[in-house]
């Protein structure tokens, strides 16, 4: 498989919270993170998206290492848009004082981006007449439209979903997920879905990775790994 994003001994400063970890991500590929509160699911989606500082190992995108740039100078950095990180919680993630048209304008700007704001609107679902709101005028829901689209308008390569998708019922959440892996056939860009929801993690992914205490305890395909667990944190996550 052609690595679009590598990880290579991985670890947060604290090897506590995460540690050696290993990861391969192809092209267009959705691979699910899971584990249970505190497992490291999304200390990794944080080091992946460069928003905390890397303690040990590599990562490369697209060849290129990405793991030695501090985040400060990430956030200045070429490779900026190609990775993007929604939040758990996305109301408090946008700029408090703008509104969502304005928020999605700017990042278009700063990030030279090709991308329009209509078509990230389109595939979040986010209703355009909703575009003149301030986050705080939001529902959960909407706020988590709002910052994918926010992070759709990058043109990412690799797109890290941290647990979104719980703000979202279940019509909403089935509305969202068709048009993301839809963006992907489209972009060719990779997905990494970090929760707990093994339903939705059969659903979306083609790979899982199961973190526990910091390490991938097991991996593979989604269908094979949720079929038949193996490790005692997997099938607790299957409710085995």
């Amino acid at each position: 498989m052609t690595a679009l994003l590598r990880l290579d001994g991985v670890a947060a400063r604290d090897p506590g919270r995460l540690a050696g970890v290993d990861l391969v991500l192809g092209p267009g590929e959705v691979m699910g993170l899971a584990g249970r509160n505190g497992a490291g699911k999304t200390t990794l989606g944080r080091l992946i998206a460069r928003l905390d500082p890397l303690g040990a190992g590599r990562i490369a995108l697209s060849g290129s290492e990405i793991g030695q740039i501090a985040p400060a100078d990430f956030a200045r950095h070429p490779l900026r848009p190609a990775v993007q990180m929604v939040l758990a919680d996305a109301g408090p993630s946008l700029p408090p004082g703008q509104s969502i048209a304005r928020t999605l304008k700017e990042t278009r700007a700063r990030l030279c981006s090709a991308g329009t704001a209509a078509d990230a609107m389109a595939v979040a679902g986010f209703d355009p007449a909703l575009a003149g709101r301030r986050p705080g005028a939001l529902s959960q829901g909407q706020a988590v439209r709002a910052a994918l689209a926010r992070a759709l308008i990058a043109c990412p390569r690799v797109l890290i979903l941290d647990e979104c998708f719980a703000a979202l019922d279940a019509s909403a959440r089935a509305e969202v997920v068709v048009a993301l892996l839809r963006w992907r056939d489209e972009t060719g860009a990779a997905l990494i879905v970090i929760g707990h929801d093994m339903g939705l993690m059969r659903l979306m992914c083609g790979r899982v990775a199961i973190l526990e205490g910091g390490r991938i305890v097991e991996e593979g395909a989604a269908a094979a790994v949720l079929g038949a667990p193996r490790h005692p944190a997997t099938r607790a996550l299957c409710g085995g």
